[in-house]
C-alpha cells in the first residue's frame, strides 16, 4: 500500500532492546491520516528522508487495529517533491518523443504523396 500525506514529528524513543524504531503522523490537510512505524530492518531503506520531508511517500502494510485506527508498517519513504519532479520529467521526455515521432510520421506521409504524384 502506499500512502502520501505530510509527515509530521518523526520520533525515536528509547526501546529496551536498542534496535532503533522510528514513529511518524501522516497527515492530508484535514486530520491525522495514519501513523507509520519503521523498524530496524526498514532505516536502511528510508534513510535520512524521514527526518528532512515534510511531503511523503509511504509504502508499507497496513494493520487494522481498531474502529478507526489504521497504522503502517512502513518498508519504503520517498521525499514527495522528488517523486513530483520525476513523474514530471518523465513527462515531458514522453511528450518530446511522442512529436519526435509525429514529425517523423508527418515527413513520411510528405515523402509517400510525392512518390505516388511522381
Amino acid at each position: 500500500m502506499l500512502v502520501a500525506g505530510v509527515g509530521r514529528a518523526p520520533h525515536t524513543p528509547p526501546m529496551r532492546s536498542g534496535k532503533r524504531v522510528v514513529f511518524l503522523s501522516l497527515d492530508d490537510g484535514s486530520g491525522p491520516v495514519s501513523n507509520v512505524v519503521f523498524f530496524h530492518d526498514a532505516q536502511a531503506a528510508i534513510g535520512a528522508p524521514v527526518f528532512h520531508t515534510h511531503y511523503a511517500l509511504i509504502r508499507g502494510r497496513t494493520r487494522r487495529t481498531g474502529a478507526r485506527g489504521v497504522p503502517v508498517t512502513g518498508e519504503g519513504l520517498r521525499d514527495l517533491l522528488d517523486v513530483a519532479k520525476t513523474v514530471r520529467a518523465r513527462q515531458a521526455r514522453e511528450r518530446e518523443e511522442a512529436r519526435v515521432v509525429s514529425e517523423a510520421e508527418s515527413a513520411d506521409n510528405v515523402i509517400q504523396m510525392w512518390t505516388r504524384r511522381a
